[in-house]
């Protein structure tokens, strides 16, 4: 053989061995990431990887052939195929790997906490004049944004140690930080998101200044488990918490936030029902992480993490929570334009803010009826609670709107979402779905976990092909009240939702009876008209009479005998404290003041402590005696020296003659004109060698003083040309 095909024959045996070096490595690497899929269609992924193994050995025994052999021909006919095939299980592995990596960044290990040093915008502090300010910080050293990462920045910028004050909880530091008791506050960097929705800090974005923020990327500081470790093919509960992150972080996940979305969830696997209902924000319960387990808002629970919201939830609805999704409702704008927009029926027309919270050019407007929506409106219509006839016209001000309707709304957009998601089969766009659920979402769920969703999601689909919609949603809704109740931390009345009992009881036996926890009722009769449409029952909406949450009531209009009578049947003390007035804007017998504030809890009240209040007592005026300034007793008294008014008005003057009895001293008081409006009244001049003498040493004189009078000049009217024939 000629140098020539020697040469070329050492290059195609390199270029084999290169080749099967690679299909090996491409190989392995697919096999690995579709071991990683488990759950999903194992006879078929164990059946392809045996496949790839098969070729793996073939390739293999051909490689070492055509090494013996030597052949041009059999090295490029086996080259071209696998190099082909390392492309293809490359890239296949790639693509897996990358929905891989979604799916598991869906559950955070990670997050980032952030903290900011905070001022009132009016004073002049900055972060370098702090010294001998009061700067608030909460006292709990397991608060990473209130205390830890506060630390670091005392640390770091030298603040002195000795002028911090200690606060049990965030609300109280921010009351004293408005009423200037202290002068900055370490408080989390989402601040203004979290505590604006309280009317008392409703411009707190403006009326504040941040001046340093420190963050920290850490381990999730969340003791989230799932209960008794239910498996997906099983029945199961799933929380969706719906938050909303700064104007500056639309994808962000805040660690510390307003819980804006409550729903919760039942999903029973085998016979493909699920019930969902939304929890009101403003609804009144014992929230678990708070001191003493106080009631509030529940959406108050998402300050100290999802964790708390989940504790909370589980301790007022009695039923325990298997996982939960936390998802950024401002990156819902994003995911529905990704997907193309979503159907739904929307139950009035309606004007909102945008993703910014920004009105004008940027207002988001809705039509009533079936409409396909953008991110911007979607996100829009889970917002909506409130008319807005300022901003829009009557047209998009009809139908009701609160809190319920809001959560109605949210469900018809998750909904409308997962009916749009079920039907992509286009992989890119999935791909994009994940990124960005990836960045939106957070879970407790596994990644095995959330894998496993596949068999559920293909009988779903498979089902769905031949009978439409398979998924049987039961409506259920938390009927309430809503009360205004005083907020002990606040120190305001906060506008709160009472749940009725009755209701929570129904949708709380329709979600075990759905998880199989509770055996259903079974109906027996059933009745109905061809004149009257059927109208699904939504569970948890009916009737119910039941006694409203009992409060301290405002005891200002009560009388003696009203105030007693309530305390003797509450089993209350009330106590009085007599306060003399002799000021005509009070009665006798009137109540002023009460030791515990109206709209307080009554439950809450000391029966043996009880109330005090005040109640009046009216006296009689005290008559003015003036001071005889012309008798040997009261002569040397201070308001018989004469004082020197430089600087001083004529009412200063009058209100000192007022006092005093001083004939036969004469007093004179002359009126000089001026144009300077802001002159009027000042004294101009006085005899100044009677200026701090006693009147009873100099009665046989007189005393003048001369004092501006405004006078507005008077422009003479205008002349009138007498007109002649």
């Amino acid at each position: 053989m000629s140098k020539k095909t020697i040469s070329i024959l050492k290059v195609m045996k390199s270029l084999t061995i290169l080749t099967i070096i690679l299909f090996g490595f491409s190989s392995l690497f697919l096999i690995y990431n579709i071991l990683k899929l488990n759950g999903i269609e194992d006879t078929l992924r164990f059946c392809g990887i045996a496949f790839i193994v098969g070729l793996i050995i073939l390739g293999f025994f051909l490689s070492i052939k055509i090494i013996k052999k030597g052949k041009k021909k059999h090295a490029i006919l086996f080259t071209i195929p696998f190099l082909l095939l390392t492309i293809v299980f490359t890239i296949g592995g790639h693509y897996i790997d990358k929905a891989y990596s979604s799916i598991s960044n869906m559950n955070k290990s990670k997050v980032t906490y952030g903290t900011s040093l905070v001022a009132l915008s009016k004073t002049n502090i900055d972060i370098d004049n702090l010294k001998n300010k009061k700067i608030g910080i909460i006292k709990d050293t397991n608060s990473i944004e209130g205390y830890v990462i506060s630390q670091e920045i005392i640390k770091e910028k030298n603040i002195d140690k000795n002028s911090l004050v200690q606060y049990d909880n965030f609300i109280l530091m921010l009351n004293d930080l408005y009423d200037e008791n202290i002068d900055a506050i370490f408080i989390s960097s989402q601040y203004a998101s979290t505590y604006g929705s309280i009317e008392h800090f409703g411009n707190i974005s403006e009326t504040t200044k941040v001046l340093i923020t420190k963050t920290k990327v850490m381990e999730k500081q969340e003791n989230i488990s799932n209960n008794y470790n239910v498996s997906i093919k099983d029945p199961f509960t799933m929380l969706i918490l719906g938050v909303q992150s700064s104007d500056d972080d639309l994808e962000g996940l805040p660690t510390s936030f307003n819980a804006d979305t409550i729903m919760l969830l039942t999903f029973n696997p085998k016979t493909l029902n699920a019930t969902m209902v939304s929890i009101p924000r403003d609804t009144f319960v014992p929230i678990m992480c708070m001191k003493n387990h106080i009631q509030n808002k529940i959406t108050h629970s998402g300050w100290s993490g999802e964790s708390c919201v989940i504790k909370t939830v589980e301790n007022f609805m009695n039923i325990d929570i298997n996982y939960y999704v936390k998802i950024n409702f401002t990156g819902l704008v994003k995911l529905v334009d990704a997907v193309g927009g979503i159907q739904v029926d929307v139950p009035y027309s309606f004007c909102e803010q945008n993703s910014r919270r920004q009105w004008g050019a940027n207002t988001v407007y809705v039509e009533k009826g079936i409409q396909t929506l953008n991110g911007e409106q979607a996100l829009a219509l889970t917002r909506n609670r409130h008319t807005w006839p300022k901003a829009c016209g009557p047209q998009w001000n009809q139908g009701e709107r609160s809190d319920i309707v809001r959560g109605q709304n949210q469900q018809l957009v998750i909904r409308a979402l997962a009916n749009k998601i079920k039907d992509i089969r286009d992989i890119n766009k999935l791909y994009e779905i994940l990124d960005l659920l990836e960045k939106s979402m957070d879970t407790n769920l596994t990644t095995n976990q959330i894998l496993s969703f596949y068999n559920v999601g293909k009988s779903i689909i498979s089902k769905s092909q031949a009978d439409g919609d398979v998924i049987t949603f039961q409506k259920l809704q938390l009927k309430t009240y809503g009360q205004y109740i005083y907020d002990e931390r606040s120190k305001i009345n906060l506008s709160n939702q009472i749940y009725y009992k009755g209701s929570l009881n129904e949708i709380v036996e329709a979600m075990k009876i759905n998880l199989g926890l509770k055996n259903p009722t079974i109906i027996k009769t059933f009745s109905f008209s061809i004149n009257t449409p059927y109208v699904e029952p939504i569970i948890g909406n009916g009737v119910y009479n039941e006694a409203k949450i009992q409060l301290v009531p405002d005891f200002t209009g009560y009388t003696k005998e009203q105030a007693t009578n309530w305390g003797n049947s509450k089993g209350i003390t009330i106590n009085f404290n007599t306060v003399e007035s002799s000021e005509e804007k009070y009665k006798e017998g009137q109540i002023t003041y009460q030791s515990i504030p109206a709209n307080s809890l009554l439950s809450l009240v000391n029966k043996t402590t009880g109330i005090t209040l005040n109640i009046i007592k009216k006296k009689d005026p005290v008559q003015n005696v003036k001071i005889d300034c012309t008798s040997e007793e009261d002569k040397d008294n201070e308001l018989c020296t004469i004082p020197d008014f430089s600087d001083k008005t004529i009412n200063e003057v009058n209100a000192w003659k007022k006092n005093i009895t001083y004939f036969p001293f004469i007093i004179t008081l002359k009126k000089v004109s001026t144009e300077v409006e802001e002159d009027n009244n000042k004294v101009v001049s006085q005899t100044k060698d009677l200026i701090g003498k006693q009147i009873y040493d100099v009665l046989n004189k007189t005393m003048i003083i001369e004092y501006y009078s405004y006078e507005k000049e008077v422009e003479p009217p205008p002349e009138i040309d007498e007109e002649t024939d």
